[in-house]
């Protein structure tokens, strides 16, 4: 693992800003820091969301259903992966 994240922070562009549904936590996970290892995020998470009044709260659309309903992606019936969502 800590190989792993050293040739991550070694390869990432110290401007590069990360992409993702509530990304904070995958950087927190990783250990990088924000204006050292990289640029900046941007969150995803308040973009595909919606109102729940049943439950008084935020349903949060995955990103695989995002890519489905916006783009026409077909989900291959495969177990989760980051790469094609």
């Amino acid at each position: 693992f800590e190989e792993a994240i050293a040739t991550l922070k070694r390869f990432l562009p110290k401007d590069a800003v990360l992409v993702g549904q509530n990304v904070l936590k995958d950087v927190e996970w990783a250990g990088l820091k924000a204006g050292e290892d990289f640029g900046g995020m941007i969150d995803l998470t308040p973009l595909f969301r919606t109102w729940n009044p049943q439950f008084k709260s935020y349903s949060v659309f995955s990103l695989e259903h995002c890519a489905k309903c916006l783009l026409g992606s077909q989900d291959s019936g495969a177990a989760h992966n980051a790469v094609t969502e």
